[in-house]
């Protein structure tokens, strides 16, 4: 049997001046029989690509020779080839023209960052030469190539196969390691990180960033000289949010960045579903408006897309300036002006259970999240006996087995809209105070029906475990849980409790704009089902996930347990059940 790995149809294109010499290879090693199966020739298993190449003449730049290659390449067949092979040649053969070779193959593995690209040559290359190019690292080197299909110890059909499939496999694993996607950034390319940037001083992002950025932008016309990058938000879970300016040009851009393609390919999905639902001026255009795939490093390792931008606007989480007034107009001013309409006209009541909300998932991130925070449980002085009962319960929650008793086993009534954002975080929201203006720049679980609650518990949860202390750096501090504590306490007791004005303007402005987010949920949740208390058990599921959130602060974390333990506590949810319970034993006598 062979050893042949039939994985796909791979395509292999010879790059050549000389159309006699590349038919002539074609002919050679496409009809090789494969001698453990001499039914079989090699063309069943490849297919095989002249790509023929004018020339460089004396006069011209390298750049042009690129140019006619890329166009024929693209030209060659229905889809890209799996390898491209150049001659080192072009034209007479010695050290000069071996250096044009290897020029554009390097620019061509350039261009085509997900292509493998090898050289080939009929000659004998020098040592000096065989060197030069083994510091190039292409996919493959065929040295002196009529010895493998005509001399005497030529290659059979089976090793011409096995040759290019290891050779294209190993191109697409070592293309999505780190150091060698890394190594294909132009060390001088057009973007820059503006002086202090990036703030996630992360070395690949640093590297990345400028990388991904130039090819996020190559739709612009014409092409700038200088791109000036400033990073707007990120670091978390692998996302960025990067502001890219053009000196001497008024027109900027933000462009999205992630270490996972695939998230972005679903956030723009989202993005092209919101431009019919919401004003134009709360969403930022894409640079290119037909772009459905982002642009990447590798297949699967890193991806950008970019939106045209106006303005100084930055994260909401970026804004530690505005007061308890301002913060709470603008949670107030993202419903009514924007994701109102965005939710579709109709809110209707659908029944779910307790079960249904505090899914294996949600218990299993509480668990791993208590389980990396604990060892620091021993040394925390300043949590009191009742945080520590409030911790306790929201442990016994998610360790309970399926058989134990929820927090509630009622059927709850909960508001239901047609659509909701998703993932309405406080680095999705960019705000610019000087023009009082807001735009949301991530779209990417925009669907067909959802919970009422659900932006509205991400949106105060974000609030409490990011924003809270995020700017003075005191979200780290754990002598801030009991202020932290007290916050959500009344918050979980009192769906909307009455407060005057303290002297800590950080638990201020985080009181008036939960309460803003709150009262902007009941005008529309009003009348359907239960929105009170159906909101907060949605809520506690939400919180519970940041357990495990570890772009979290520890501190921020255990304020998530104690957090979970108030509204597990809560008499709005308790009261209510206990109430209700008095009321069905009362009705059976």
């Amino acid at each position: 049997m062979s050893n042949l790995n039939r994985s796909g149809h791979y395509s292999i294109a010879w790059l050549d001046h000389e159309g006699d010499k590349v038919k002539r290879i074609i002919q050679t090693i496409g009809s090789m029989k494969r001698m453990r199966s001499t039914n079989e020739y090699l063309h069943d298993c490849c297919n095989f690509v002249s790509v023929i190449v004018k020339p460089l003449a004396p006069s011209e730049e390298m750049e042009k020779l690129v140019e006619r290659a890329v166009a024929k390449i693209n030209r060659s067949g229905e889809r890209l080839p799996d390898i491209v092979l150049v001659d080192l040649s072009f034209g007479e053969h010695n050290l000069s023209a071996v250096d044009k070779g290897r020029s554009l193959a390097l620019a061509l593995r350039e261009r085509f960052r997900h292509m493998a690209v090898g050289v080939y040559t009929a000659h004998q290359i020098s040592n000096l030469e065989r060197v030069m190019i083994s510091a190039d690292r292409f996919a493959a080197v065929l040295e002196f190539l009529p010895y493998l299909y005509e001399g005497n110890s030529r290659l059979d059909g089976d090793d011409w196969y096995n040759l290019f499939d290891r050779i294209i496999k190993e191109s697409r694993r070592e293309a999505t390691a780190t150091p060698i996607a890394l190594k294909s950034s132009p060390e001088n390319g057009i973007a820059k990180w503006a002086a202090g940037n990036p703030l996630h001083r992360s070395p690949s992002f640093m590297s990345i960033g400028p990388k991904l950025a130039t090819i996020a932008l190559n739709w612009i016309d014409p092409q700038p000289n200088e791109i000036l990058l400033t990073q707007l938000a990120g670091g978390f879970s692998g996302s960025f949010v990067v502001k890219a300016e053009i000196p001497g040009r008024r027109q900027a851009y933000v462009i999205k960045m992630d270490e996972n393609p695939q998230k972005l390919v679903q956030e723009l999905a989202g993005h092209q579903r919101v431009r019919s639902l919401v004003g134009y001026n709360y969403y930022l255009p894409l640079l290119s408006p037909d772009m459905t795939r982002p642009e990447t490093l590798t297949p699967d390792w890193w991806g950008a897309f970019a939106m045209a931008y106006e303005g100084e606007a930055k994260p909401l989480l970026d804004h530690p300036q505005l007061d308890s007034k301002n913060l709470a107009s603008i949670y107030e001013r993202l419903w009514v002006e924007c994701l109102f309409d965005l939710y579709g006209s109709v809110t209707t009541a659908k029944d779910v259970s307790f079960k249904d909300l505090l899914t294996q998932e949600v218990k299993d991130a509480a668990k791993s999240g208590w389980d990396a925070i604990s060892r620091y449980h021993s040394h925390l002085n300043m949590i009191n006996q009742l945080q520590q009962s409030n911790i306790e319960a929201a442990i016994k929650l998610v360790s309970a087995t399926d058989n134990a008793p929820p927090v509630t086993d009622d059927k709850l009534s909960m508001p239901w809209v047609e659509r909701v954002h998703g993932d309405l975080n406080c680095r999705n929201v960019l705000y610019n105070k000087d023009k009082d203006l807001f735009h949301l720049i991530d779209f990417p679980h925009v669907g067909p029906g959802n919970y009422l609650a659900t932006d509205f518990a991400k949106a105060e949860v974000e609030l409490v475990l990011i924003i809270l202390d995020w700017a003075s750096g005191h979200d780290i501090d754990f002598s801030r849980l009991k202020s932290w504590s007290a916050l959500t306490g009344s918050f979980s007791e009192t769906f909307a409790p009455t407060f005057t004005s303290s002297t800590d303007s950080e638990i201020d402005r985080a009181r008036a704009a939960i309460k803003s987010i709150r009262t902007t949920y009941m005008t529309r949740a009003s009348g359907m089902g239960n929105p009170e208390r159906t909101y907060l058990l949605y809520l506690l599921t939400r919180v519970l996930r940041y357990v495990g959130y570890s772009d979290l602060t520890v501190a921020k974390r255990f304020l998530a347990l104690i957090w979970a333990g108030q509204l597990i506590k809560s008499s709005l949810i308790v009261g209510n059940r206990q109430h209700q319970r008095v009321g069905r034993r009362r009705a059976l006598r």
